[in-house]
């Protein structure tokens, strides 16, 4: 028997009800209502119990930002919800908190250098990882992620940092552009 059952949850002084669905951190937890309250959770009702859709959770669109929807809805409107790995091997939700401040926002396009690769990574991983995120741009596989500056004598030209050496130029950064004058990254400047 499920131990919440075997109290008497109708001792509402001590528990606030029985059990029922309570929201944290884009989580699903069944819990009393009292315990709810103190987790700084949101209580979904009586009688309710967890299912994918119960809790928001952070959802990431293409622009790379983020807002928190069910994760139906995020799918719908062609987002990725997002969720971490739980200690059973499932996935739980996590809300925009702490997708900021654990992850650095939403999984994006991490370029490497002098490699060449690509991988979707967290931006705080990416770095870590001795990578450039690229933002916005939805997957690897989309035209312009990993491209960035590329310098000939004092001329400059936005490309892929392989096929800059293939034509004997010198690649900067993944997502540095051209600029101009002495914003450019190929300028020179002299003390």
């Amino acid at each position: 028997m499920d131990p919440d059952q075997a109290r008497d949850c109708t001792d509402v002084a001590l528990y606030g009800g029985c059990p029922q669905t309570c929201c944290v951190l884009g989580q699903c937890n069944h819990f009393f209502p009292l315990e709810c309250v103190i987790r700084e959770g949101t209580l979904q009702g009586p009688g309710t119990f967890c299912t994918l859709d119960q809790c928001p959770r952070a959802c990431c669109h293409n622009d790379a930002s983020y807002s928190e929807e069910t994760f139906s809805a995020c799918q719908a409107a062609g987002g990725r919800p997002q969720s971490v790995h739980d200690i059973n091997g499932g996935h739980i939700g996590i809300d925009c908190g702490i997708l900021d401040s654990n992850y650095g926002g939403c999984a994006q396009p991490c370029c490497f250098v002098p490699s060449g690769g690509c991988n979707t990574l967290h931006p705080e991983e990416c770095v870590a990882n001795g990578g450039f995120p690229q933002g916005a741009n939805d997957s690897c596989g989309v035209p312009g992620t990993c491209e960035g500056a590329c310098c000939f004598g004092g001329g400059c030209e936005v490309m892929h940092w392989s096929e800059c050496l293939e034509l004997g130029g010198d690649p900067r950064n993944p997502g540095t552009d051209c600029g101009f004058g002495p914003l450019s990254p190929c300028s020179v400047i002299s003390p």
